[in-house]
């Protein structure tokens, strides 16, 4: 009988050490892989973006066949842009820029000029810190350039085009992951052709004027979005 109460005793002390065992293993805590956070500096450095600008133009026009000499003259720029960044240093970016001028001289005489440039070019980026980055791209563009000239009845078009060096340089400062604000500088060259021999009027004389030189500055502020 001693023996029988001794195998039961020895069977329920098992049983319970086996029990607290097996609940030990299940009310162990899980554990989790941390979510690593995004950089913004990671998030600047591949991936496509778009955007946009809007700034102050000065454009210069020169002719070498015109006794007119040189003509300056400024505009309100609207730029979109775009491009891919292939790593933190290295990327590709397009740009169009759009401006109008409009100008009144003596009466009845008016006259209004629009440019748009079409530009691309490498880009270089120095990530300073997860926010600001400074840029630099230099590369080449198509400039358009159109002149209508009013004069009574008489309304009058000439165009010019174009291939020309382009470059740029700012500061990019990311305001989140995805969108960032940028300050920028925009210097293009250029030489146009006319598309037709041009006639304009300088003091009641018609000045024959074939090609122009043109040299654009943009200052511009803008924001894009980073996929």
């Amino acid at each position: 009988m001693t023996q029988y109460y001794r195998s039961v005793f020895l069977s329920i002390a098992l049983s319970l050490v086996t029990h607290n065992a097996l609940s030990a293993i299940d009310t162990e805590p899980e554990t989790t892989q941390p979510t690593p956070a995004v950089s913004l500096q990671n998030k600047q450095q591949v991936g496509g973006y778009v955007g946009g600008s809007i700034g102050a133009l000065l454009y210069n026009l020169d002719s070498k066949n015109s006794s007119a000499g040189p003509f300056d003259s400024s505009a309100l720029a609207i730029s979109p842009y775009g491009g891919y960044n292939f790593n933190e240093w290295l990327g590709i970016e397009a740009m169009v820029t759009f401006a109008s001028g409009y100008s009144a001289s003596l009466y009845p005489t008016t006259r209004q000029s629009n440019l748009v440039i079409f530009s691309a070019a490498p880009k270089f980026t120095w990530q300073m810190t997860d926010i600001f980055a400074l840029y630099g791209k230099i590369g080449l563009n198509v400039t358009g350039f159109s002149n209508e000239t009013r004069f009574y009845f008489v309304d009058e078009t000439t165009s010019w085009a174009g291939v020309g060096i382009s470059a740029g340089l700012g500061l990019q400062l990311a305001m989140t992951p995805e969108w960032i604000w940028r300050l920028g500088y925009e210097f293009n060259q250029a030489h146009l052709y006319a598309d037709d021999s041009v006639k304009y009027t300088v003091n009641q004389e018609f000045i024959k004027i074939q090609d122009l030189s043109t040299q654009n500055h943009t200052v511009n502020l803008g924001i894009h979005y980073q996929f």
